[in-house]
Order: structure tokens, then sequence, then C-alpha cells
């Protein structure tokens, strides 16, 4: 029901007849405050006021955060904050309203943006493999060789850190995500990436070698528990061990 409010000002204090409208707001549609004054209390109710009608609030926290979401760099902090239970609960155990109420804002602001997790993890993959994209165009247009491909390997490791979060939930849900553009893409892109570090013409054993590469580059990215070690140097010692490999396939190139 719409609530009115009206407010009444300099009403004589003790008058039993005004007990009634005290507590009382009235809104008037004029540029000055509405002032109502006299010392009689038919006086002051029979002064012509305009009176406007609105419904009382109702907005909680949730749909005042939801107007937050209108600017800003939104969707990214949408992608993050559905990057984080997708890892910690899986991307098919995970639902819109929990990604909602995550956020702190209600599902209808979260459709404003996407409507369907799929819509988020297809920006995901985008976002976070466009990187590795880049790297892929890079050695498709480098020469052939031991040297260039060393230095596709070198951008692919440091490529690779920023869509390690997100192929990590495509491992762990394979089943869910096997059949979604983004799950095809994927494997379109390790396919492609493959490809382009095995040397053509070689040898099973050497074309092993160059997949090994690749491999032992993500490997840094599962790297066990039990090894102490800071992340970077987890990462350095992958790529020193991938391009050994590289190196190995290319018995006729000197290892820089």
């Amino acid at each position: 029901m719409s609530q009115i409010n009206l407010l009444v000002t300099e009403l004589p204090p003790d008058d039993d007849h005004l007990a009634p409208y005290r507590g009382i707001r009235m809104i008037r549609r004029t540029p000055d405050p509405l002032r109502l004054t006299g010392s009689n209390p038919s006086d002051i109710l029979n002064q012509p006021i305009d009176l406007s009608v609105r419904p009382a609030s109702r907005r909680d926290k949730r749909s005042d955060m939801a107007d937050t979401m209108t600017t800003g760099d939104t969707r990214t902090h949408i992608q993050r904050v559905a990057l984080e239970l997708f890892t910690e609960r899986g991307y098919e155990k995970t639902s819109l309203r929990e990604i909602a109420e995550r956020l702190g804002v209600t599902k209808a602001a979260l459709y404003h943006h996407f409507k369907a997790k799929e819509d988020i993890l297809n920006a995901l993959f985008e976002e976070r493999m466009a990187p590795l994209h880049d790297v892929l165009a890079w050695a498709q247009d480098a020469p052939a060789g031991l040297a260039a491909k060393q230095e596709a390997l070198r951008r692919y490791a440091t490529a690779l850190a920023q869509a390690a979060p997100v192929l990590a939930v495509f491992r762990a849900s394979q089943a869910a995500v096997r059949d979604l553009p983004a799950g095809v893409a994927c494997r379109e892109t390790m396919a492609h990436t493959v490809a382009l570090f095995t040397e053509g013409g070689a040898s099973l054993p050497d074309r092993f070698r160059c997949i090994a590469a690749m491999l032992t580059v993500h490997a840094a990215t599962l790297a066990p528990d039990g090894i102490e070690a800071d992340p970077e140097e987890i990462r350095a010692a992958a790529l020193t061990v991938a391009l050994e490999l590289l190196a190995a396939a290319h018995p006729d190139r000197e290892f820089p």
C-alpha cells in the first residue's frame, strides 16, 4: 500500500487537537518548502496545500548494490567472482543464484550482464585465453626452426599464467563443459598449439619431445603441493626443462 507523507511545521506543541497529525510528513509541489503557521488548529489545517503521494521506500541492500553494477568494469568483476566459485565448487555445481549472492546483488541485476553461467564461462575463455591466442598467431607467422619455437614457448609460458585458472576449471569439469562453445574452442586451441610446436617432418620421438615441451610448461600450473617453491621459480624450472626438450628435438642446432 502507498504511504502518504506529510510535513507540518510550527504547530503548537501542546495542542491536543493536532496530536493525530504530529509525526506526519507533507510534500508540496512548489519550489519553496511548505510552512504552516498559526496558533489556531483550524486555521492551520484549512490553509490550501498541494500534496503529492509516493510509495514508501522498500529498497534493500542488494537493490542498492545492483545500481552500482551499471558503472565501471562490472563484467570483469562478475567474471572474477564467478571464476572463484567455479574453482571452489566446480562449474556444474555453481548456479547463477550463488554467483549473485557472492556478488551481493539480485539475480535480475546479474541477468542484465549475463543471461546464463555459460555466457560467463565463454567470456572468461575469451578474456583469459586472448594472450595465448596472440602467441599462437605470432608463432604461426614465425620462421621454422628451433630459435622461433623456443621464443614462442617463452611467450606461451608467460601467457599461460593468465589462462591457467580457466584451464583448471575446464580440467575439473570436463564432462560439463566439453560441448559448450568455450569447451570446443579450448580443445581446438590445444590442438593448434600442439601442431605449432611439433616440428614438421621430424621423427616420432622428436615430435613427442616437442609435445612434451609444451605439456611441461602446462605442468608448472599443476605442480603438486609437495614442491616447496615460489610459483615463479616453478614456472622458470618448467620452462628450462621445456626448452631442453625442444633442443633435444633439434639435434642439429645448438641450444642457446
